[in-house]
């Protein structure tokens, strides 16, 4: 019998005659254990990213870096000149990108003197545990219904 197979088995309690059982196999799941992020592909995410004219290939190639070098809550801090030669694009290139990222929301951005950190929208790639994802997006549409009736 396979390692994943269960066989369920019934019997009569009268007569305490076995009957045959239903074999059934239960895939086994795999953990797994490499570091990993998860990309949505929502029709919003999509058409986010990929039916925005004015986000072309280097775009592209520049949220893919966003995504494999962002940690668990989807911050990044990065060198622009440094980054700019490792994806082979001018630094100029780079930096209007990003502006052009966070206009549209795809990211977002905070700045504490010289330090500059890129938060990637969470609808669109996340990196960690669903638990933690889910109660990220429950604080944030608690933070929008506050800033709501604030204003």
């Amino acid at each position: 019998m396979a390692k994943n197979a269960i066989t369920t088995i019934s019997y009569n309690e009268e007569t305490g005659e076995v009957k045959n059982g239903v074999s059934a196999f239960i895939p086994h799941r795999e953990k797994i254990k490499e570091d990993f992020s998860m990309v949505f592909q929502c029709g919003e995410s999509q058409s986010r990213l990929f039916d925005d004219p004015e986000l072309t290939g280097e775009a592209h190639k520049i949220f893919n870096y966003i995504v494999f070098n962002m940690d668990y809550e989807n911050k990044i801090q990065f060198h622009q000149a440094a980054t700019a030669r490792r994806l082979r694009i001018d630094p100029s290139t780079l930096c209007r990108i990003l502006k052009k990222m966070v206009d549209k929301g795809i990211l977002s951005v905070e700045t504490l003197g010289r330090n500059v950190t890129y938060t990637l929208d969470n609808r669109l790639a996340w990196r960690g545990s669903a638990s933690n994802l889910k109660r990220t997006r429950k604080s944030q549409q608690q933070e929008a219904i506050n800033h709501a009736t604030q204003n």
